[in-house]
């Protein structure tokens, strides 16, 4: 049998499954219907969407295409950088007293409530 702790994760995972999955479903309701009642609301005003929407689908198709075109890939300053962004990060962590074995010291108190 599972550990009570171990179980209640799991079901933690399919509550937060079924919401997010209710969720989405009630967003994708939620746009349609906004979706609806816009072009609802463009027509009783006489403005056209379809030009305008078109305009923007073929904007942000250009933005992406730029900025995938403009992607290369790291070169060996990116990873020195990375290096010493990451010996900074550890000198601050052990200054703040943030160490990960540091941070273990209260869980495994806390394994032995």
């Amino acid at each position: 049998m599972l550990e009570s702790g171990v179980f209640g994760l799991y079901i933690l995972q399919f509550l937060l499954f079924v919401v997010g999955f209710w969720g989405y479903n009630r967003l994708s309701q939620l746009l349609a219907d906004s979706q609806g009642r816009l072009n609802d609301l463009a027509t009783s005003h006489g403005i056209e969407l379809d030009p305008i929407l078109e305009k923007m689908e073929a904007t942000i198709s250009e933005i992406v295409d730029d900025t995938l075109q403009n992607l290369e890939p790291p070169k060996a300053i990116d990873h020195l950088f990375g290096a010493v962004a990451q010996m900074i990060q550890m000198r601050t962590m052990s200054s703040l007293n943030l160490m990960p074995e540091q941070l273990e010291q209260p869980i495994e108190s806390l394994e032995n409530v």
